[in-house]
């Protein structure tokens, strides 16, 4: 069992109060997201939510295990941006070596530009004879 797959499935079922909502803003069959949560049940041995054929009610378990699954939630979502924005916006020096030529003609006209993105640092250009 993908344990975050569940705990996200859980947590939109709570924030649904539906079983059939929650399968269907996941885009996932609602026998998926019964089997998740059931899974996640026995592998917890706690009851997260009563069910009845007209409701969804969490229990005293369920709404603690809800407020965790919502903080790890949110912290492996913020880790994935943090990472994404780092690969979306690269830092770093970059070094050049190349002709005479090719740095007056090409180069150095596009580095005041390129140095002037808030997302580059610093760069080094040198210049073979």
């Amino acid at each position: 069992m993908d344990i975050l797959q569940a705990m996200a499935v859980f947590k939109r079922v709570v924030d649904a109060s539906s079983f059939s909502k929650a399968a269907d803003s996941l885009e996932i069959p609602r026998a998926s997201v019964s089997t998740l949560v059931q899974n996640l049940e026995s592998h917890l041995g706690v009851r997260l939510l009563n069910r009845t054929t007209r409701s969804v009610q969490v229990t005293d378990d369920g709404a603690l295990y809800y407020e965790y699954c919502a903080r790890i939630l949110a912290e492996v979502s913020d880790a994935e941006s943090a990472l994404s924005n780092k690969r979306q916006n690269p830092r770093g020096t970059i070094r050049v070596d190349t002709s005479a030529t090719f740095a007056a003609n090409v180069l150095v006209p596009v580095m005041r530009d390129f140095n002037a993105r808030p997302s580059r640092t610093a760069y080094v250009c040198s210049i073979r004879p």
